[in-house]
């Protein structure tokens, strides 16, 4: 079982260090979901869907649903709209993305993994039938719009706000490796 860095198994880090960590986290998507939805506000868009792994980890500042390493989305997807940030995921991946890879920030909409259908009827509820774009095209739900105008020029503003924060990560990390070195 690969488990996640912040898990308490795989980090030595302190409880008061892990803390600050994971609060940071809080912080960093509740800037995230502010742009997301600044952007939603300036395309008319009424919801974002996040399918892929990358766009899925980037919104929730490192969060996992990959489960097959060869494939494109995961066990999960986030659904984020002016009110809501709602993670949609089967029962069976549920309780491992809330207690390994999930922050504060999200709401969860639980499905049976049979019934993908449920999932699309969620969404269609939240969104009232509006328009809903995505990063990925959605096979079975033709009627999410693809990589539409808005859309693309999220994910470019997104790709730009992507390389700011791991600049930001990288820093953070070197200064957490000399706090480290300083506590040993």
């Amino acid at each position: 079982m690969i488990l996640h860095p912040l898990h308490p198994l795989h980090n030595p880090l302190p409880n008061f260090l892990l803390s600050y960590m994971i609060n940071s986290f809080n912080k960093e998507v509740d800037l995230k979901l502010e742009f997301i939805r600044k952007t939603l506000t300036e395309t008319g868009a009424i919801a974002l869907r996040l399918r892929g792994n990358d766009w899925f980890s980037w919104a929730t500042a490192g969060g996992s649903n990959t489960v097959l390493l060869t494939a494109e989305t995961g066990v999960a997807e986030l659904l984020i709209t002016a009110e809501n940030a709602v993670v949609l995921t089967d029962e069976i991946a549920d309780q491992r993305l809330q207690d390994e890879e999930l922050p504060d920030n999200f709401q969860m909409h639980i499905y049976p993994w049979a019934d993908v259908s449920q999932r699309q009827a969620f969404v269609k509820q939240i969104t009232g039938g509006g328009n809903v774009m995505s990063d990925r095209h959605i096979l079975l739900f033709p009627d999410s719009e693809f990589l539409s105008r808005g859309v693309r020029k999220l994910l470019q503003e997104l790709r730009c706000v992507l390389r700011q924060y791991l600049s930001v990560l990288l820093l953070r990390t070197r200064a957490t490796d000399l706090d480290l070195a300083i506590l040993s």
